[in-house]
């Protein structure tokens, strides 16, 4: 039992790092947040259902469905933390510029 709980465990830790480096990658775009972060979502839900139906050709393997809820949901943490970085961000340059400091760089 304790195997198949920490597999889905790696499973949702993965997909969160997968989707944290898209929105990395994604960021030198110059897109808005919005966008970047819903498509990075979808680009590692895109490589989910790719890996399992991989799994399907893959000898001794089988493709989850679950699997891929778990993967979503390791995206959708990151993006749940992204956008809770983005307004942090944002409440710190709004205290700066209140206060008569220069907004804060990246």
């Amino acid at each position: 039992m304790w195997d198949k709980v920490l597999k889905k465990m790696g499973h949702f830790a993965i997909y969160m790092v997968l989707c944290f480096f898209w929105i990395w990658a994604l960021h030198s775009t110059g897109r808005s947040r919005k966008w970047v972060v819903r498509t990075a979502v979808l680009l590692t839900v895109l490589y989910a259902i790719s890996d399992e139906i991989h799994q399907h050709f893959t000898p001794g393997r089988s493709p989850r469905v679950f699997d891929v809820f778990i993967d979503t949901l390791g995206a959708l943490t990151a993006a749940r933390f992204e956008f809770k970085r983005g307004e942090w961000e944002d409440t710190l340059a709004e205290t700066d510029h209140a206060s008569g400091d220069s907004p804060r760089s990246n």
